[in-house]
C-alpha cells in the first residue's frame, strides 16, 4: 500500500517592497487560494493512484499553460500563481485608473530588461527581478509565450521597461515637460500608466513615435522587433499604443492598435521616453 501523503502549509510571499505602501500579505497559514490549489492537487494524485496498477508510478497530466491574459486585468491578482516557467517575485502595489490594486509580479525568462525595476542598483528595484522584465501574473503566461514565439524565429526580445512603481511614475512625470503641463501622450499621469498595473512592456529595438490614433500609429518597418510584434502580438493578447512603436500592453484602452497594418514610410526615429 502506498504511503499516505503529508501536507505542509507554506506561507505565501510577503515581500511587498519598501518603495510602496504595504499590501496586505497572506496569513502565516497560507492564502485560501493556495490551500484550494493544494487540495485539488491531492485529489488528482489520489484519483491517479486508484487508476494506476499497485506499485506503479503516478504521473499527472500537466495543466495547460495560459498564452493569453487571464481574467479581469484590473482586478487584484494576488490569488493567482505565476505561469509555469516564470518566477514569482512577490506582491506589490499596482495602480489602474488612479486606483490602487495589489498585484502578484512574475519575472519572465529570456526577456532581459534594462528597466529600473529590474536593475538591482536602482532605487525603484523590485527584489527578485534579477535583470528580467516583471509583469502582472495575469499576463505572465502570455508574455512568456510571446517571447518563446520570437525565439523560435531566431529573435531575442528585450525590454526597456515593464512593471513600474508609483514612485518611479511620479518621478517620470515630474521630469517630463509634457506630463507636467498635462500632455500625457508620452508619459502617463501617476496612477494611470499601464506599466503600474504590470500589463505593459516597452520593447527594445524600436524607437518611433506617432499619433494617438491607430490611423496615425507609430510604425517602424525597419525594425525586426516591431515587424514581429505587428504580426504576432495580437494573438497573445497585446496591442500597440499608437503613439509609441515600443509600447505594447494587454488592457483595452483608447489608441490601442491590434490589427496588422501595411507599413508606411518610416517616421524619423526618436529616443523614447518611458511611458
Amino acid at each position: 500500500m502506498d504511503a499516505p501523503l503529508t501536507l505542509t502549509d507554506v506561507p505565501c510571499p510577503d515581500d511587498v517592497g519598501t518603495a510602496e505602501p504595504p499590501v496586505a500579505a497572506c496569513p502565516v497559514g497560507g492564502c485560501p487560494a493556495d490551500r484550494t490549489v493544494l487540495a485539488r492537487t491531492v485529489l488528482r494524485v489520489e484519483r491517479a493512484r486508484w487508476d494506476a496498477p499497485p506499485g506503479s508510478a503516478v504521473t499527472l497530466t500537466p495543466r495547460p499553460v495560459p498564452t493569453r491574459p487571464v481574467g479581469d486585468l484590473r482586478a487584484d491578482s494576488t490569488a493567482l500563481r505565476c505561469a509555469p516557467g516564470t518566477r514569482d517575485v512577490g506582491v506589490r502595489a499596482g495602480y489602474v485608473d488612479g486606483r490602487r490594486v495589489a498585484v502578484r509580479l512574475c519575472a519572465v525568462p529570456h526577456l532581459p530588461s534594462s528597466g529600473a525595476e529590474s536593475t538591482a542598483s536602482s532605487r525603484y528595484h523590485v527584489p527578485g527581478a534579477r535583470g528580467r522584465a516583471v509583469v502582472n501574473a495575469r499576463i505572465s503566461g502570455a508574455v512568456r509565450a510571446l517571447v518563446e514565439a520570437a525565439r523560435r524565429e531566431g529573435l531575442r526580445l528585450s525590454a526597456n521597461s515593464s512593471f513600474r512603481t508609483m514612485r518611479h511614475q511620479r518621478d517620470l512625470c515630474r521630469e517630463d515637460p509634457g506630463c507636467r503641463r498635462g500632455d500625457h501622450t508620452l508619459v502617463a499621469p501617476p496612477g494611470h500608466s499601464q506599466h503600474q498595473l504590470g500589463v505593459a512592456v516597452d520593447f527594445s529595438g524600436t524607437r518611433v513615435t506617432g499619433g494617438r490614433s491607430c490611423d496615425r500609429r507609430a510604425e517602424d518597418p525597419a525594425s525586426r522587433v516591431w515587424r514581429f510584434l505587428r504580426r504576432h502580438a495580437a494573438r497573445f493578447g497585446f496591442r500597440q499604443y499608437a503613439a509609441e512603436s515600443w509600447h505594447w500592453d494587454a488592457l483595452s484602452a483608447p489608441g490601442r492598435c491590434g490589427d496588422p497594418v501595411t507599413p508606411r514610410r518610416p517616421r524619423a526615429a526618436s529616443t523614447p521616453p518611458a511611458r
